[in-house]
């Protein structure tokens, strides 16, 4: 009987293993990767695996963050990790090694940055097959002078970067793929070079635009136009040539 139970415990351990690494796969590789260079000593900025999901044992979502992971650590996590399709990057100091890492993962199609520094002049054609970019509290202006690199991507996210430079932004506009795009805080920019027959969505918060752009007229497949807290006075006529237009917001406007 003693033995028995033995065997029925041996095998329900074997499977409660076999549960775990079906549900965690490569996450647990990556989070003892993490833990053994710095466990946690209290401090804001520890390292840290924020999110990881898998499929089949696979990592399919990561998230990280620490200023302070090596570089050898952060080549370690990524290595190999080809079914990668969302990395999220977070209060990380950037260089050229971490970007090319990064370009490896040929899954990935949605990659954000958070809180992060980019290195000066870094080479970021290694990306040019994302799809969905983010820049949230991140300068990246030292390197990314021309947005075209990104030559497929369709949705774009930039919040709470200060300073671009209005020949940047323009370079959004020659992406001809592009379908969203989030902006905010953005000046002197020539809002007539926006012509894309691509764009569903588009928001401009706080870009300091005195009318609505005439070019926005011709983007016949526009669905979402939010130009939160500018300084458009009135709504033209030519709004109506937006025939797929579901929801325009202009609240905190000077509209009349």
């Amino acid at each position: 009987m003693i033995i028995k139970d033995f065997i029925n415990f041996f095998l329900l351990t074997l499977s409660l293993v076999s549960v775990t690494l079906a549900l965690e796969g490569e996450c647990i590789e990556i989070k003892d990767i993490v833990s053994k260079e710095n466990p946690y000593d209290g401090s804001f900025f520890k390292n840290n695996v924020d999110t990881c999901e898998v499929e089949n044992g696979k990592v399919t979502k990561l998230a990280i963050s620490g200023r302070s992971i090596s570089l050898d650590t952060f080549k370690k996590i990524l290595d190999n990790k080809t079914s990668i399709s969302i990395l999220e990057i977070r209060e990380t100091d950037l260089t050229q090694s971490h970007i090319d890492a990064i370009g490896a993962l040929s899954s990935l199609e949605e990659l954000e940055f958070e809180y992060c520094n980019f290195g000066e002049n870094l080479n970021l054609k290694s990306l040019y097959h994302i799809n969905t970019l983010t820049f949230y509290c991140s300068d990246f202006t030292k390197s990314i002078k021309d947005f075209r690199v990104f030559k497929n991507l369709k949705i774009l996210y930039i919040n709470l970067v200060d300073n671009i430079p209005s020949d940047i932004i323009e370079s959004i506009f020659d992406l001809y793929f592009l379908e969203n795009l989030y902006l905010n805080d953005i000046k002197d920019v020539d809002w007539s070079k926006l012509k894309l027959d691509t764009l569903k969505e588009f928001y401009c918060g706080e870009c300091y635009m005195k009318s609505i752009p005439d070019s926005l007229f011709q983007s016949g497949n526009l669905q979402l136009l939010s130009l939160y807290g500018n300084e458009i006075t009135e709504i033209p006529d030519d709004i109506k040539k937006l025939q797929n237009l579901k929801k325009l917001d202009l609240t905190n406007n000077q509209k009349k």
